[in-house]
Parts: structure tokens; sequence; C-alpha cells
């Protein structure tokens, strides 16, 4: 196998991997790529705490959470005392 398809085949693998990656964070505004650090970073947290993180309404900040749910970044655990 050359060089060349040996890259190639190795691109293929990677790009059916599960997961995100860098360039899917970048791809993200700068609203959401804020909201993904600080939940990369904290672990979990609800959305009182994200929205206080960012300085925006638990409304606006819950509809950033159901987007990053619906593209697959997050996943939603509902809990006694709410969700997370």
């Amino acid at each position: 196998m050359g060089i060349f398809k040996h890259i190639q085949t190795e691109i293929e693998g990677r790009e059916k991997r599960e997961g995100i990656t860098p360039a899917d964070l970048l791809d993200l505004s700068t609203p959401l790529r804020r909201l993904m650090n600080s939940i990369t970073r904290q672990g979990e947290m609800s959305v009182e705490v994200a929205a206080e993180h960012l300085g925006e309404s638990p409304a606006h900040t819950r509809e950033m959470l159901d987007g990053l749910v619906e593209k697959g970044y997050l996943e939603r655990e509902e809990r006694e005392e709410g969700w997370f």
C-alpha cells in the first residue's frame, strides 16, 4: 500500500469515529463555543448555572443548550432537581 493510500484510509477511518473534534467546535458560534468550553471544564451544570456563567437569561441559555443537544454535542439528563 502506498503512502497516499495509507493516509486516505486513515482519514476515512477518523471521519467515521464518533465524538466531537476541535474542528467541530470551531464551527460553533462564539457563545455556543463558550458554553461548550464551560461544560467541558465543569463537567455538568444546570441551565441556571450555565446562564449565570454566560451572562444570559435562562430561557436563552436553554435554547442554546437545546441546539447543542439536537446537533449531538450534548446529552440531556433529567433529575429531580432539573435538567442537566
